[in-house]
């Protein structure tokens, strides 16, 4: 089971957005797509 959590993007450089959640910040790679600063968007987690 995935849980998706929208995060609003706070910075956006060489197709690498800041996206700033609850209670942390991540970066996230854009692939497709015209975003902007002050969009949310929902990530796929990747393994670790």
């Amino acid at each position: 089971m995935c849980l998706a959590i929208p995060g609003k993007i706070i910075s956006i450089k060489n197709n690498i957005a800041q996206v700033k959640y609850s209670k942390e910040t991540r970066s996230v790679k854009i692939v497709s797509g015209n975003y902007k600063i002050g969009d949310y968007v929902i990530a796929q987690a990747r393994r670790r």
